[in-house]
């Protein structure tokens, strides 16, 4: 069974410090890494981003249990905002700023279900920019293998790939103007392990296993990964 769908579609975000943080959590915050006095002046803008795209949806129903859905879009997309870093006060600090830019993006997702109890989940997408844009990556590809046990407890080991980024820093010769050197990160398998218990209607706990290969490149420049960490959150609901 195919589905074949196309259009026009605009969509808008609002960047603010909570969605900026969680992508970059080394974006600088007014009194953060300073004194109070060196954060006057120096605010973060938070801009509205629109996107113009034309799409076609192809999904593909392979069986009753397995599906293949590809993705094409061509977008005008203003206001995209990105990471810079900057020298200011002595201290290296991230900036966000904005651009325009036309970007040609594919993505592909194959979803099959083997059992009641175990699952597969792949997507991958490749993005291009008309224009060079630091921090962004042109590939990114997700597989997870859930595992289910009723309704109760459910396991998620997953494998993500980041394709490698552009990052921009100063030479530190003694030159001015300052020169600006244009660099790339490597990419990065990150595998990480979700679990989730669901001990009531109302009440359940997850844990996060994150960056199991202890892996240490940078993925912020100046930032090295985490490596191994751990998180636990127990959800409520009145």
């Amino acid at each position: 069974i195919v589905n074949l769908s196309f259009g026009v579609d605009r969509d808008y975000y609002r960047n603010t410090l909570t969605t900026l943080t969680l992508e970059n959590p080394y974006i600088y915050m007014p009194g953060m890494s300073s004194r109070v006095e060196d954060s006057i002046g120096y605010f973060h803008e938070l801009e509205t981003t629109d996107i113009y795209e034309c799409y076609i949806n192809l999904e593909n129903k392979l069986s009753a249990n397995e599906f293949l859905t590809f993705n094409f879009g061509y977008a005008k997309l203003f206001n995209l905002h990105y990471f810079d870093l900057d020298e200011i006060m002595g201290f290296n600090r991230f900036s966000v700023n904005y651009i325009d830019t036309w970007r040609l993006k594919t993505k592909a997702i194959y979803q099959r279900k083997f059992t009641n109890v175990f699952s597969l989940n792949l997507d991958a997408q490749y993005n291009w920019y008309s224009e060079e844009i630091l921090y962004k990556t042109n590939l990114e590809a997700n597989l997870s293998l859930p595992v289910k046990f009723r309704d109760k407890l459910k396991f998620i080991p997953s494998l993500m790939y980041v394709g490698e980024r552009k990052y921009s820093y100063m030479s530190g010769l003694s030159i001015s103007p300052p020169e600006i050197i244009i660099d790339s990160l490597d990419d990065q398998y990150l595998v990480n392990l979700k679990i989730y218990y669901s001990y009531t209607e109302k009440l359940d706990f997850s844990i996060g296993v994150n960056n199991i290969l202890n892996v240490q490149k940078p993925y912020w420049y100046g930032y090295d990964q985490i490596g191994l960490n751990f998180n636990f959150a127990i959800n409520y609901i009145l």
